[in-house]
């Protein structure tokens, strides 16, 4: 019997060690880590943020985990939450054209709270990052387009299953757990465009770190899932993708993603779909001394997706 999708990353999270990663990597993750922190940090006053941690008040008393940039500590699920909205909510996160995703906000909040609840060093920090981004950028391989072309978000639909692989990896989880954990995982992946110009949009971040955690918890505590989950019928692919698959492979750092496909750390706080025709504009301006009484009338070209994208203005400002 073939190895299914979970048991395939499974596997690697049971076998994968910090001498596994090339120092490329290494240095792509030092530096993920510290733009998430920045715009985590920069996030913080937005009202999604305010309104999850009163919440989180409300619901928890734990002190185990840090909210970045205020002197307070909550619950790592809230702290993973928190931390993760507040990156997402300026639109200044970083991207993956892998999975058109933003992987650091869905990742590094987990391994942030998971490392200072469980008094880990950096070297464990940065393995879960990078096996947790590899594990959901594969995942993301076989699945894409067509799940963000469905209307899914994808930094929380693809996020569930990176926040398990990286808490996995800290807690030390036993294959099977993480196997169950990730066929949870499968039924907490959600998150629609249609709220995309709302609170929500940041929020789907934040949910995607809580959900993966709760998923490897209750594996932890026993509940069962199919391995099948990801490639079975009425499964992952087909409900999110629209896909028929089986004998699928990830290929599992052979390369690793992030090393082949990169990650993009934004120059503007708005979608990086938006960046090259921002990038032009500010060439035109300084190249013809451009000012906005002198267009008539402005052409540009997008990808398939962007004209799927549906955005609300607000009057609340910065809603990702």
């Amino acid at each position: 019997m073939k190895q299914a999708i979970f048991e395939q990353i499974a596997q690697f999270v049971s076998i994968v060690k910090f001498d596994d990663l090339p120092k490329e990597l290494i240095s792509l993750i030092k530096t993920a880590l510290i733009d998430y922190t920045g715009v985590c940090i920069a996030g913080m006053e937005q009202n999604s943020v305010k309104s999850v941690m009163r919440y989180a008040e409300f619901m928890s008393s734990k002190q185990e985990a840090t909210i970045f940039g205020i002197d307070k500590k909550t619950s790592v699920e809230f702290a993973a939450m928190i931390n993760s909205i507040s990156a997402h909510s300026l639109d200044f996160d970083d991207v993956s054209w892998t999975s058109i995703a933003h992987p650091s906000v869905v990742v590094a909040p987990v391994c942030f709270a998971l490392a200072q609840k469980l008094n880990l060093s950096g070297k464990e920090l940065i393995l879960a990052y990078g096996a947790a981004t590899e594990a959901m950028h594969k995942i993301a391989k076989i699945s894409m387009p067509n799940v963000s072309q469905n209307g899914w978000h994808t930094t929380s639909v693809y996020g569930v299953f990176g926040a398990i692989v990286s808490a996995a990896i800290l807690y030390k989880t036993p294959p099977k757990n993480i196997i169950n954990a990730l066929g949870l995982g499968s039924s907490k992946a959600s998150g629609i465009r249609a709220n995309f110009g709302t609170d929500t949009k940041a929020y789907h971040a934040g949910m995607a770190c809580y959900n993966g955690l709760e998923a490897l918890n209750l594996a932890n505590f026993g509940l069962g899932a199919s391995r099948l989950a990801f490639e079975g019928d009425e499964g992952f692919l087909q409900i999110y993708g629209g896909i028929n698959g089986f004998d699928l492979k990830l290929n599992l750092t052979m390369p690793w993603d992030l090393l082949e496909n990169g990650l993009v750390f934004k120059k503007y706080p708005c979608c990086s779909g938006s960046h090259p025709a921002a990038d032009l504009i500010n060439e035109l301006i300084l190249k013809y001394n451009l000012k906005f009484e002198d267009i008539a009338h402005i052409d540009v070209g997008c990808s398939l997706l962007a004209p799927r994208v549906k955005m609300r203005f607000s009057k609340y400002g910065f809603r990702g």
